[in-house]
């Protein structure tokens, strides 16, 4: 599953994703770009800070949904590309 951008605006991530995790496949991978709240980039292009959230607290709220971080990009200039397993 891919998910660019929106992860602020859902609700009950945790519940959501916990539903995300019980419909994917064996080996399935959940992949999450989003901006960074220090991010600075060109005006309009991103949504304001207030309306993003850090890393952390996105691998924290779907560690709670059953998934581990898997790995890391770094290629974006102003947002994180997180890849998240399925735990056992």
């Amino acid at each position: 599953m891919f998910v660019a951008n929106t992860y602020a605006y859902l609700r009950d991530r945790v519940r959501y994703f916990k539903k995300v995790h019980q419909a994917l496949k064996p080996g399935g991978r959940l992949a999450i770009v989003d901006f960074r709240p220090d991010a600075q980039p060109p005006e309009k292009f991103a949504p304001d800070p207030k309306y993003r959230l850090s890393r952390d607290a996105i691998v924290a709220e779907l560690a709670q949904a059953g998934f581990a971080l898997e790995r890391e990009e770094d290629f974006l200039p102003h947002q994180y590309f997180l890849i998240f397993a399925m735990k056992p």
